[in-house]
């Protein structure tokens, strides 16, 4: 009996610790891809083998519907917080880890100037909260400054990323989006497409199955 209550408990245990699963599924007449979003931290660094990056990574599926290749890459992707209204492109490996590494730089106006260096990127979504009304904005600054060489990490982003190409095939991989508030959930999330297939527009939504 002991044993019984105590396996119970291990899988309630276990299962609570798994994070939960949010997922955009969308397209169109020429395009569809189906997206998870990632913000656990935990999640993030097993993801990437280990290294903790403060990223929301989007791992996502893009398949053609067209008769012709259509040209797919990371640049047509925009994560959009609801939380707030901040929004970034996806980025690329190069810009969060290797010799070339961005230093955000956020000035708010009326305030005061910030940098962070490669290991924490806050700040680079840019805008208010949306429909709150306010006047204060934030303009995001980014610059590139020679930093130390993360050769594996780097490595790690660029085999995993979404590949950029011309295509009929599906094509899978990971976005790599900076965050700025550690409290953004991917239930606050909303995956953009604008691209050689149009615009589209996929709001996370929670699943009950696992990954």
């Amino acid at each position: 009996m002991r044993m019984s209550v105590a396996f119970t408990l291990a899988a309630a245990l276990a299962a609570a610790s798994e994070p939960e699963i949010y997922r955009a599924q969308t397209g169109n007449n020429q395009i569809e891809f189906t997206a998870t979003a990632v913000t656990d931290k935990l999640e993030v660094a097993k993801m990437l083998g280990g290294f903790p990056v403060d990223i929301i990574i989007v791992e996502i599926k893009v398949t053609p519907r067209t008769d012709e290749p259509i040209a797919i890459s990371p640049d047509d992707f925009t994560l959009l917080s609801h939380r707030d209204g901040q929004r970034s492109a996806a980025f690329s490996a190069a810009q969060l880890a290797g010799k070339n590494m961005m230093v955000i730089r956020r000035q708010q106006r009326g305030g005061g100037i910030g940098a962070q260096s490669p290991g924490g990127w806050g700040g680079v979504f840019g805008g208010g909260s949306a429909g709150s009304g306010t006047t204060s904005t934030t303009e995001v600054k980014a610059t590139m400054e020679q930093g130390t060489t993360e050769e594996k990490l780097l490595k790690a982003l660029q085999e995993k990323i979404l590949p950029e190409k011309t295509t009929l095939d599906p094509v899978s991989g990971l976005l790599y989006f900076p965050i700025d508030d550690a409290k953004v959930k991917p239930k606050d999330l909303t995956l953009i497409y604008k691209g050689p297939a149009g615009r589209v527009v996929a709001p996370f939504e929670k699943l009950r199955d696992k990954r």
